[in-house]
């Protein structure tokens, strides 16, 4: 039930990418959080879709949008763990 939702939520977010130049994209990315909040907030799972303009986020639920100006990013790094939150790998 509950992949059905999430499988149905992430395939609206697609839609919304519709003829666009989508370079890569992730139905499943994890969200930890913006540095400018801190260790206030949640983290989530989403959608996340990367065009030559933007590279857009959405979680799941709650519909929460982040969206960032590719023109705006200056360095691109993989990390483990931020804002005190960390990724634990599924085995």
């Amino acid at each position: 039930m509950v992949k059905k939702l999430f499988r149905k939520r992430s395939n609206e977010i697609m839609d919304k990418f519709h003829g666009k130049n989508i370079i890569i994209s992730l139905k499943s990315a994890n969200f930890f959080g913006q540095q400018s909040h801190k260790s206030l907030q949640m983290r989530g799972n989403g959608v996340l879709v990367l065009t030559p303009e933007e590279l857009y986020f959405e979680m799941w639920h709650p519909k929460k949008v982040l969206k960032i100006s590719t023109s705006t990013i200056l360095k691109v790094e993989s990390t483990k763990s931020f804002c005190i939150k960390q990724w634990v790998e599924n085995y």
